[in-house]
């Protein structure tokens, strides 16, 4: 039986989702720019889990919201799931947001009092190793 690494089980998911992307509005595709960036938490759902060490540095959250999509609920909740985080806040368009990006190349920003927006990156696995 073949192992497939974990960077191409997360490449393949996010290239399916960020496939969906392609129909939605160019609003949904604009880059990301935060700024203030702050990681104030990593861990995993799983603390056994393969990917137990993934961590991010306040540039490369920048460099992933840059290059990832916004995708609709549908696509995103059909992306792999990895149990592996790294957490914090930042400010986007002058408003605080908390932040969560997954060792799968799937990430979330909550604006206080505000939705949460969901993003995939298929261009981050040199950020995500």
């Amino acid at each position: 039986m073949k192992t497939i690494s974990l960077p191409s089980i997360r490449a393949l998911a996010v290239c399916v989702a960020v496939s969906f992307v392609a129909a939605c509005p160019a609003e949904s595709r604009a880059a990301i720019t935060l700024s203030h960036v702050r990681v104030e938490q990593r861990g995993s759902d799983e603390p056994a889990a393969f990917c137990a060490n993934f961590t991010l540095s306040p540039e490369q959250v920048r460099q992933f919201f840059s290059r990832s999509a916004e995708l609709p609920a549908t696509a995103y909740h059909d992306l792999d799931y990895l149990p592996c985080y790294v957490k914090g806040s930042a400010r986007m368009h002058g408003k605080k947001v908390r932040w969560e990006i997954r060792a799968g190349g799937t990430a979330e920003i909550a604006v206080d009092g505000g939705k949460t927006r969901l993003f995939g990156c298929r261009n981050c696995d040199d950020l995500l190793k």
